[in-house]
């Protein structure tokens, strides 16, 4: 798939999407393979990531502006990743950046190939519906509050 064609894949993919999922009615489709969804405390966010082909994931991340906030968060959810995966269904990727890079973040891979093939778009809306709300769940419970 050239560039031009994913571009205006992934706005018809974010649309169908955002009318599946409530919390992000009405509001502008992105662009581009993700959508930063809300945050209730800076410095983190939760996102969806869409790939053509190498698949979609959800990710946590944790980016205050302090190495060391950052780091103490991020050690502490690792510390809990066995129970956390357990609460979502799914093994996590934690992503430890290279020294000098204060931000985290984790990731849930989702089991698809990517949304080049409009067919698979459904599972992947229905994983990003269903498992989204465990994994804020339980970053929140053993993470931020």
């Amino acid at each position: 798939m050239i560039y031009s064609e994913a571009k205006s894949l992934y706005p018809a993919f974010w649309k169908r999407f955002r009318d599946a999922y409530t919390p992000f009615a009405g509001e502008e489709v992105p662009l581009d393979h993700f959508w930063r969804g809300h945050n209730d405390k800076a410095g983190r966010w939760f996102a969806f990531v869409a790939t053509m082909n190498k698949g979609a994931r959800l990710e946590f991340y944790i980016d205050s502006g302090e190495e060391s906030a950052n780091a103490a968060e991020f050690n502490h959810l690792k510390t809990n990743k066995a129970e956390i995966e357990r609460i979502v269904g799914a093994a996590l990727e934690f992503h430890e950046e290279s020294e000098g890079v204060k931000r985290r973040r984790i990731d849930l891979p989702l089991e698809t190939p990517g949304i080049a093939d409009d067919s698979e778009w459904n599972n992947v809306i229905s994983q990003f519906c269903s498992k989204m709300p465990l994994f804020v769940k339980a970053v929140k419970m053993f993470g931020y509050q």
